[in-house]
């Protein structure tokens, strides 16, 4: 009996020790996790505030950072990239920059297939009924602004809405269309209507049109890493539909 008792006693202590210890390194992995989390955003925030001040960060190979907190230090680069590839919320905008741009030609991607957010089933006009739809503003070398509006290829609302429809593309999207004459362009806006889409560019010796920020830090047995994707400085979407007057505007 005495046996029994011991050998019972025994088994609960390691039990109770066994919990208290896995206790201990959970606490202490999440405490970690937790610092080298904020040690990455550190370096993301530090990123993007030297791309504010120098925008030709990146654009010529990697440029690499360090910030520290405490013991722990991570790293960062900031890399600049022509192809965009970049997710944007239905009335979003991103502005393509084409100054000095060699080609009168560009080949913008959109709706990304099998993902339920961007290749939902085509429903009709309004907003999450259809994959999303395209707008694109020209803005000329001499100020003037031109518009075009594309339906996702595999989405004809055209009856409906008067948009041009996109061709089909291969890879890793469903729509493309090919804008030329863009000789006379000194940027492009692209919106999508209808759904959120990713855009993602082709063209010859395209200036580069976004940033993206990869940071990491490690603490212990816990690493953690964030990639940011940013434009470049441009207006808000709201300004492509705002009218500015010195005096009365007369309807």
């Amino acid at each position: 009996m005495i046996v029994v008792v011991v050998g019972v006693l025994v088994a609960l202590i390691m039990s109770v020790a066994s919990g208290t210890l896995s206790d201990l390194v959970m606490s202490r992995q999440e405490k970690e996790s937790g610092v080298a989390f904020h040690v990455a955003e550190q370096g993301v925030e530090e990123a993007l505030n030297l791309i504010r001040t120098d925008a030709d960060l990146g654009s010529n190979g990697s440029y690499k950072g360090q910030v520290s907190f405490g013991s722990l230090t991570g790293h960062y680069t900031i890399n600049q990239n022509s192809g965009s590839d970049l997710y944007l919320k239905e009335g979003e905008v991103v502005e393509i920059n084409l100054t000095d741009y060699p080609s009168d030609w560009l080949n913008v991607f959109w709706v990304k297939k099998n993902k339920p957010n961007e290749d939902v089933n085509c429903q009709g006009e309004g907003s999450g009924k259809a994959p999303a739809a395209l707008e694109v503003i020209r803005i000329n070398k001499d100020g003037s602004w031109q518009r075009s509006y594309f339906n996702s290829s595999n989405c004809d609302l055209s009856a409906n809405n008067g948009f041009q429809q996109a061709q089909s593309a291969s890879g890793d999207f469903i729509s493309k269309v090919v804008l030329t004459g863009l000789t006379q362009v000194n940027k492009l806006r692209l919106r999508p209507i209808y759904n959120g889409t990713t855009l993602a560019l082709n063209g010859s010796a395209l200036p580069p049109q976004i940033y993206v920020i990869h940071s990491a830090a490690a603490g212990g047995d816990v690493e953690r890493e964030i990639e940011v994707k940013r434009s470049g400085d441009q207006a808000g979407s709201i300004f492509d539909f705002a009218v500015f007057s010195a005096g009365t505007i007369v309807k």
